[in-house]
């Protein structure tokens, strides 16, 4: 038997006897009820100590033991370790290593992968920046409670500002907004923070150059819990040149609208796709109702003939100037001389119309033609001889009495003299 274990044996032998000679003490000096407690009191700390004895054996064996035992080898062959050591050793070495190199082949994936989602990420980011420059629309946030404005690049370039270099506040950005146009885009805001309904609003800024452009904002708010606003972020788009073109239109149609001509522009098979107020005016359509219509449609009875065989003339000419016959939406007919024109655009084939009403014209061309049969009957019945000239005396026209009076036998016979 080691040392050790002699050791181990006399502190357990130790601790019983001095266990049992403390309870027989007791027992002789001790009532009954109080040797009774003192049992119970010993028979707890044995098992104390019984756990106690237990638990020191489990250690010892599992580990003091091991030392012991590599301290007594080593000491014995101090030049070497036993084999049951350095293959364990060897085992927890290899071991490490393989969990080291899973951990670092982790690691490297984990860093590729953040490669390619920080790359994707700078992609994203630049195509993104890039769409915005296309269409000339940039993104912004107003942080209401530290009053703080951040913009996106595009924004700072439609409003000819280097990024960053802008004091970012609300104030800053009313400052860049027309004159005439801040009480609008103030009242638009005001608003939008009351109901948080919507924000879309139409107006211009300056540059700092002095040049002015157009621009389109909208708007959503972010409110807390409580229903308090925190922030308002939306959109803002340059749309200088749309609203340009816009304005050049609705001059052009103002213009149109303003003739007392009615305007038509009509496709090859007929369809209308544009007419003034005029045109609808004359003839008691609405707008809708006739670009719903066709030139057919449109065209009194008895025209749609004509009108065909017209269209193929333009079609050879370019243009051609004619008189139909529209129709009211009463039914009843209204004369028209009409300048047609056609061209293509887009390999689409269209035709413009200007048709003026010529009620008027007719009616006076109706009242002289029987203004006229009225003369010619008085000249021809009258008593008094009447003849027609020109400048040059030659004689155009007689009447009967003039015959008879210079008593020729015929008009002719009296013309031929002369």
């Amino acid at each position: 038997m080691s040392l050790h274990r002699i050791n181990l044996f006399i502190l357990i032998l130790f601790t019983i006897i001095v266990g049992l000679g403390t309870y027989f003490s007791y027992q002789v000096t001790l009532h009954t009820i109080e040797r009774e407690m003192v049992w119970i009191i010993a028979q707890q700390l044995l098992l104390l100590i019984g756990a106690m004895v237990l638990l020191f054996a489990i250690l010892f064996y599992f580990n003091i033991k091991p030392l012991l035992q590599l301290t007594q080898s080593i000491q014995e062959s101090p030049g070497a370790l036993p084999s049951f050591y350095i293959l364990e050793f060897n085992t927890l070495r290899n071991a490490f290593l393989k969990k080291y190199e899973e951990v670092s082949a982790l690691n490297a994936n984990l860093e590729e992968k953040v490669k390619e989602r920080t790359a994707t990420l700078a992609r994203t980011n630049e195509l993104f920046a890039k769409a915005q420059a296309i269409a000339h629309l940039g993104n912004w946030e107003w942080n209401i409670v530290e009053n703080t404005v951040h913009w996106s690049d595009e924004i700072y370039r439609i409003f000819g500002l280097q990024p960053k270099a802008f004091a970012a506040t609300y104030e800053a950005f009313i400052n860049t907004v027309h004159p005439q146009d801040r009480d609008l885009v103030q009242k638009a805001i005001e608003q939008f923070l009351l109901d948080g309904k919507t924000y879309d609003v139409k107006h211009r800024i300056v540059l700092p150059t002095g040049e002015i452009r157009i621009v389109a904002e909208s708007g959503h708010m972010s409110r807390d819990k409580d229903g308090n606003n925190l922030s308002m972020f939306g959109t803002v788009q340059d749309i200088t040149d749309q609203q340009t073109k816009e304005d050049e239109l609705s001059l052009h149609d103002e213009i149109l609208n303003s003739l007392s001509d009615s305007i038509f522009v009509h496709q090859e098979n007929g369809r209308f796709i544009y007419v003034n107020e005029a045109a609808c005016a004359t003839r008691g359509f609405s707008q809708k109702e006739l670009l719903n219509m066709t030139v057919s449609q449109l065209d009194a009875a008895g025209f749609y003939e004509s009108v065909e065989a017209i269209k193929e003339q333009i079609m050879q000419t370019g243009s051609a100037i004619f008189e139909v016959a529209h129709r009211r939406k009463s039914g009843a007919p209204i004369p028209v001389e009409i300048v047609s024109r056609m061209i293509q655009r887009d390999g689409q084939t269209y035709f413009i119309s200007i048709a003026r009403d010529i009620t008027q014209r007719k009616e006076t061309e109706k009242q002289i033609i029987e203004s006229e049969a009225k003369f010619r009957a008085l000249v021809e019945n009258s008593l008094v001889g009447v003849y027609q000239s020109d400048v040059q005396g030659n004689i155009h026209y007689v009447n009967d009495a003039l015959v008879s009076i210079m008593e020729y036998e015929s008009i002719e016979a009296l013309m031929e003299t002369f």
